[in-house]
């Protein structure tokens, strides 16, 4: 855990983890709640981002079981990934205006569960999609000229480790930055904490669901970022579906910026949570 978080860490009766790592302003008008994405991703992925963010509020990192470091080792063999879905909202009932933001599959999972439109004050997606995106992937991919690597992610599937989900993770690393951020984003998948075990869930069960949102925010205020290189999730999913063209989603495309925006172009994202920020506190 970096050492600039506070001391503030608990968690649920679900497990659920609650880290509090920023309050800006004495009197914070929102809680910013950061789900990651993955899935099995730790929420510390955020901490260069929530550093670089000058919004008034709390700043909240959760992580589920299994999310990161929360009980890896501690989580049974046969755990449920898909309880996840039942998890959220517990979560986010705790918590006074709260404002969601959630990166790649982080961003999909709510959109499976329409209760939130009467919970949160609102909801930023980063890079992620309102349905599975894997044929769209491949046809960026092509027309990029993006190669990839197979027989790393091969090797995952046949042997399931931290150490051979890493090699697939770093083989690939080039769909998830551009080359100006390539290397300090391959310093982060060394470093940050992952549970394989929940990415395995997602891959054995994604190809067998129909994935598509349940959910398109009707009044709640939504912003949405992705960005043109972002060749794991493409940014063209939101922008052809026209369920989320509507008056209180904001779609916004980052030239230039991978799978991870703010690596690539944080005053851009900086400017959009201010605005965004500045639109919520005039409601």
């Amino acid at each position: 855990m970096p050492s600039n978080l506070q001391s503030l860490v608990f968690q649920d009766n679900n497990l659920v983890r609650f880290r509090h790592v920023k309050n800006h302003s004495s009197a914070p008008l929102f809680n910013w709640l950061f789900l990651p994405g993955g899935p099995g991703a730790d929420s510390t992925c955020y901490m260069s981002l929530i550093e670089n963010l000058n919004v008034l509020g709390n700043f909240w990192l959760i992580d589920f079981p299994g999310n990161g470091d929360n009980m890896p080792d501690g989580i049974d063999a046969n755990y449920d990934f898909d309880s996840w879905q039942d998890l959220l909202i517990p979560a986010v009932k705790r918590f006074k205006n709260p404002i969601l933001v959630g990166h790649s599959f982080g961003g999909m999972l709510p959109l499976l569960l329409p209760e939130l439109e009467n919970l949160l004050s609102g909801f930023i997606i980063l890079n992620s999609a309102p349905k599975l995106w894997f044929s769209e992937r491949q046809n960026q991919l092509k027309a990029n000229n993006i190669m990839t690597y197979s027989e790393p992610g091969e090797k995952f599937r046949e042997n399931p480790t931290l150490e051979t989900f890493r090699t697939a993770l770093l083989a690939n690393a080039h769909c998830h930055f551009p080359k100006e951020s390539l290397t300090a984003g391959k310093k982060t998948f060394e470093q940050l904490p992952f549970n394989y075990k929940a990415m395995l869930w997602w891959l054995q069960k994604a190809p067998a669901i129909n994935f598509d949102a349940k959910w398109i925010p009707q009044n709640v205020p939504t912003l949405i970022m992705s960005g043109t290189q972002d060749f794991i999730v493409p940014s063209i999913m939101f922008e052809k579906d026209r369920r989320f063209h509507r008056h209180n989603i904001e779609i916004r495309t980052i030239q230039n910026a991978g799978h991870f925006v703010w690596y690539d172009n944080m005053a851009i994202v900086q400017e959009a949570f201010n605005s965004f920020a500045s639109k919520e506190k005039q409601t």
